[in-house]
């Protein structure tokens, strides 16, 4: 089969949208026409979500990938015929494509660039800013990371830091790739609980999910993440007093000494920072 061009693709719909009499319509019909038409969109996107297994009470359901295509497909085939009914040309929707790919990317550089150039502090989740649970499948499915009992005076904490002009990253091993909601409860448990948060990262390999930034220490509960950091040049903080001693740019201690800890970094790294400029 030929390929087809999204000229092409378009022609097709809107030919289909004349035999169902979208032609010649007064503004007020053709504006009702789109918005049904983009309610069948709508509700299509909701099928294809039913074939990706996002139903949370289906937490082992596996997707249809083929199925997926097809719904897809059906999305894309009612914006068309939005499209067609308002009366977009294909040269008018590549150009605006275009135009939102270039913002969005902007965007995206500039987001970033702002960070990078920013100090950060790095926090852990579990075990730093919440309690740490061994959580099955099933809990997290059932959403188990909204009920996690946080660390209050931790949580008020990352306000202070950033109040210091310091960025909060957050960053976690939790697989957000593995169970559907894990990035959504997340998002929504630390919005409940005040967290102050600047950018929010889910990565196993978490040195390097912050490599490029200007970490000025970072606050975990794993020794192994600790020293990662700590292998990466980044002065890290291990909330458990007895595993001193595994990297020179590892402190271990309590709980209670992070603090004090932070704020001393921070204050050092900041005014050597300034004096360099």
């Amino acid at each position: 089969m030929a390929e087809m061009t999204f000229e092409e693709m378009l022609d097709i719909q809107r030919a289909f949208q004349s035999r169902m009499g979208d032609v010649g319509l007064d503004e007020q019909a053709r504006v009702d026409r789109m918005s049904h038409l983009t309610l069948l969109a709508y509700s299509e996107s909701c099928d294809m979500m039913a074939m990706l297994g996002y139903k949370t009470h289906h937490p082992f359901h596996k997707p249809q990938w083929g199925n997926a295509l097809y719904e897809w497909v059906d999305q894309f085939k009612y914006m068309m015929a939005v499209a067609a009914v308002a009366g977009f040309t294909a040269d008018e929707i590549e150009r605006a494509f275009t135009d939102k790919s270039i913002a969005v990317e902007q965007r995206l550089d500039r987001d970033r660039q702002e960070l990078v150039a920013q100090p950060v502090v790095v926090f852990d989740i579990d075990g730093v800013l919440c309690e740490f649970k061994d959580l099955s499948d099933r809990d997290i499915t059932d959403g188990a990371f909204l009920d996690v009992t946080p660390d209050e005076m931790m949580c008020a904490f990352t306000h202070t830091v950033q109040a210091w002009g310091v960025k909060i990253v957050l960053v976690t091993s939790r697989k957000d790739y593995r169970w559907r909601r894990v990035a959504s409860d997340t998002e929504i448990w630390l919005r409940n609980h005040g967290v102050a948060c600047d950018r929010l990262v889910f990565a196993y390999d978490k040195a390097e999910a912050v490599s490029g930034f200007n970490v000025l220490c970072a606050v975990e509960d794993s020794a192994k993440h600790a020293l990662a950091y700590a292998q990466a040049g980044i002065d890290t903080i291990l909330i458990d007093p007895d595993r001193s001693g595994i990297h020179d740019a590892v402190t271990s201690c309590s709980r209670e000494r992070v603090y004090g800890l932070v704020a001393h970094i921070v204050a050092t790294k900041m005014e050597a920072q300034y004096a360099a400029e």
